[in-house]
């Protein structure tokens, strides 16, 4: 392994806008909302946003839903506590609602220190459960409710007691799952009565005044489930005014915003920061792995620990964000051995530097303020002020964009890494650990060039993608909305299959139309053909990085960690060479099948599995070039067969040879009668279909001449373009199935589309090879020439080809 280290001015950090979501007047119709929005600005780089110089067009008596997006760092938590208390001197009730239950004790925290205590006489015949027969509450909090009256509680005190603290307490903090009444994971007995305590709450709230917080909302937009969003209206007449923060909104928050609009008469206000660079920046680090990793990887473990052992000597705190709960353990475990704070009964305000809390959903370990903390729960909601403090962010690797591939706590895309890099205010080190992108600029080995190159990838804006988002929205509405009409109109019309499937998937069970970005958040942020937008995390950090787009942040150092392995190659010896490195991944492929393993066959030609079990990235030498796997399958048709090949041995157990394209053909023909009726068996069922009509023309065509059989030179002529036709829409939908098809493995009419005459030509030459060999030497017959035909030898398919 060779460690590369970049430095400025090795690198150029180019200066641009830093692009962030913004919250446009034409995502909210005029024909449906009240909309308008204020950009604000500060006098200062250091400013904090203040109510009464910032905020001087607020109404805080007006019915409506504002809107803060600002970006991290400019006071939005200190500026929402000052408006809850403001609300509370009013008296409002107050309800504030937080995606994590971490973020929940945290206001709860600073509402136990801003809020008088409120003493609650307990029915006379719950009394038992407390020694006073009294509760004393700075709010409403769900989980201490919860926690107060869990083991020997009955229900009935539970019941008891979730009927009283409504009406005697304002200030109610909860999770935004528990205001939609979703009862997520909790135990029948524990749904039963948080919705009881809401139904109560609901009650005591009629005929007054109620004002709702939800912060954080990008963290939330997965719990505004179509089905929960009546508990969300039922609150319509009480809540006066609605108040959504973030600092990184995205396409999938604006049905949000609608949806809670509709409690204020459908009027929104947002009030919008342009985003801009802090005066204090952090140093980021970025750490570029070309060889992919894991939870186990022993060259991540090496490159996190030498690096944590170098702050250690220091005496500096560490915060380490993973994508997984796996990574963050054995991290912990190889670099502080038995001095992992895993219970939360074990953390210790005093503790030293010496040991790490390990914070994950399985801990339930809470972050702690001044010391060192990894895991998976604090990537918002955390503030650290200390100014030597260092943040690693560890990205997992995922090379190749497959629907649904996970990120972990980094999932929600683009949101998820600004809020992660945002934790430091006030300068610091940040490392972050990346695998090299793989579709930058569709060629990887060059990453280290590409540093410090003039041009670079194009940025699409985030708003660019959304507009796109909405225009192919837009077009299905207008395909079915006859279809919908009729299904709300309880009209019992069975629509198509297709039809169906667009109900489906943009959601028209709920009135609100942006539900499908809803359904899709995810997929929003990540998977998009451009890769700075985010298509895989890596590529967008890359950009970002490079393009100064952390307002907290600016790039330092690149350390490219080069674990790539060089192999020679060439037409004599790929076969024998793939084979090898193929073998490697016997178990996987064993367990896939051969045509899913095809699909991985970059992967395995493109990493070796070493002696230690690590995997080693490979680059091919062919001839003076250097190649990447995924280069080499693209572009070199003679070494893509030699893979397949190779990988099918590893599969079967025996050499194949992908040189008869009549017996691959004809193996997947004969495939294709089997029971298993994938996608690509049927369409090599329609080859076979389509080969038959052509045997049966060809042989009709034969003329006998001395104990043989001929056919004209210029048959193809005659061939019926109405079999053409079939036969060319038929190859074209093989070739988006069969892999080897597809890249070249075997050429089969590779150029159709040329001409009318050209494509008969084509299909006639290659369907009678297929089942006919014809004489390369004329004979003349009546005149003109013909050749001699005879049927092919048929071989025993290989119909493991097609498993």
């Amino acid at each position: 392994m060779e460690e590369i280290k970049f430095t400025k001015p090795a690198f150029k950090v180019r200066q641009q806008n830093i692009d962030y979501f913004e919250l446009k007047e034409e995502y909210f119709p005029k024909n449906d909302f009240v909309f308008s929005r204020e950009m604000l600005s500060l006098g200062k780089i250091e400013e904090y946003i203040e109510q009464v110089k910032h905020l001087g067009t607020l109404d805080l008596q007006k019915e409506e839903t504002v809107v803060f997006n600002f970006q991290v760092g400019k006071g939005k938590t200190t500026l929402n506590y000052k408006l809850i208390k403001d609300y509370y001197d009013s008296g409002y009730y107050v309800i504030v609602c937080s995606p994590f239950i971490k973020l929940v004790f945290k206001d709860d925290k600073w509402v136990t220190d801003s809020f008088p205590l409120v003493e609650i006489e307990l029915p006379e015949h719950i009394k038992k459960v407390t020694k006073s027969g009294k509760l004393f509450l700075h709010s409403g909090l769900n989980k201490v409710f919860r926690a107060t009256f869990s083991g020997s509680t009955s229900l009935e005190e539970k019941k008891e007691t979730a009927k009283t603290i409504p009406y005697k307490v304002r200030v109610h903090i909860m999770t935004i799952n528990t205001l939609l009444a979703n009862s997520g994971d909790d135990a029948g007995e524990q749904s039963f009565v948080k919705k009881l305590y809401l139904s109560h709450l609901l009650k005591a709230t009629e005929h007054k005044k109620v004002v709702l917080f939800l912060d954080e909302i990008h963290e939330g937009v997965k719990n505004f489930r179509s089905l929960l969003i009546p508990n969300l209206l039922r609150w319509k007449g009480s809540i006066k005014k609605v108040f959504i923060s973030s600092a990184t909104f995205t396409p999938a928050t604006i049905p949000v915003i609608k949806a809670a609009s509709l409690l204020t008469k459908k009027e929104i206000k947002v009030y919008e920061l342009a985003r801009t660079k802090n005066d204090i920046q952090a140093k980021i680090h970025l750490h570029v792995f070309n060889s992919a990793y894991n939870s186990t990887s022993k060259k991540l473990m090496n490159a996190v620990d030498s690096i944590i052992q170098n702050y250690k000597s220091k005496d500096l705190p560490l915060s380490i964000i993973t994508g997984t709960k796996g990574l963050a353990k054995n991290i912990a475990v190889n670099s502080y051995g038995k001095n992992v704070i895993d219970k939360p009964h074990k953390t210790d305000p005093s503790l030293s530097l010496e040991a790490i809390n390990l914070c994950t959903t399985d801990t339930q370990v809470l972050y702690q303020q001044d010391q060192n903390n990894i895991g998976t729960t604090f990537k918002t909601g955390i503030n650290i002020d200390k100014a030597d403090h260092v943040l690693f962010i560890i990205i997992p690797a995922i090379k190749k964009e497959i629907k649904y591939r996970h990120y972990g706590t980094f999932s929600d895309g683009i949101p998820s890494i600004v809020q992660a890099f945002g934790r430091l205010r006030n300068g610091g080190d940040i490392h972050v650990f990346i695998h090299e992108p793989v579709e930058l600029l569709g060629n990887s080995r060059s990453y280290p060039k590409l540093f410090h190159s003039k041009d670079f990838i194009e940025h699409r804006k985030v708003n660019s993608h959304y507009d796109a988002v909405i225009k192919k929205y837009t077009g299905k509405v207008s395909e079915i909305a006859a279809f919908v009409a009729d299904m709300e109109t309880d009209i019992k019309k069975p629509p198509s299959t297709a039809i169906l499937k667009d109900k489906e998937e943009f959601g028209f069970w709920y009135h609100n139309q942006h539900e499908y970005l809803l359904l899709h958040s995810k997929a929003v942020a990540l998977n998009h053909k451009n890769p700075s937008f985010g298509s895989f995390l890596s590529p967008y950090i890359l950009w970002a990085c490079l393009h100064d787009q952390f307002a907290n942040a600016t790039l330092n150092t690149i350390t490219y960690y080069d674990y790539r392995k060089t192999v020679i190659i060439n037409a004599a010896n790929a076969t024998k060479t793939f084979f090898q490195i193929i073998s490697k991944w016997q178990s996987e492929i064993k367990t896939q099948g051969f045509r899913a393993s095809l699909e991985e066959l970059t992967q395995y030609i493109g990493q070796e599995k070493n002696v230690s079990g690590e995997i080693e990235t490979i680059t091919y030498e062919v001839g003076v070039k250097k190649w990447s796997a995924a280069s080499l399958i693209n572009k070199e048709p003679n070494l893509t067969k030699a893979a397949i090949e190779a990988l099918y041995e590893v599969y079967s157990g025996k050499h194949y040879s992908l040189k008869d394209k009549a017996h691959y053909l004809n193996s997947g023909i004969s495939a294709s009668t089997m029971e298993d009726d994938t996608d690509l068996l049927k369409a090599y069922k329609e080859l076979g279909e389509l080969q038959l009509d052509f045997e049966i023309w060809f042989i009709s065509e034969m003329i006998p001449h001395k104990g043989g059989f001929y056919v004209r030179h210029d048959l193809q002529q005659d061939l019926e373009d109405d079999l053409v036709a079939k036969i060319t829409t038929a190859v074209d939908d093989l070739k988006t199935l069969d892999y080897v098809l597809q890249n070249k493995g075997i050429s089969f009419l590779q150029h159709l589309g040329k001409d009318s005459k050209s494509d008969k030509k084509s299909i006639y030459n290659e369907f009678r090879d297929l089942s006919f060999k014809v004489s390369s030497k004329p004979t003349q017959i009546q005149g003109k020439k013909h050749f001699k035909v005879e049927l092919i030898t048929v071989h025993t398919p290989e119909i493991l080809l097609f498993q």
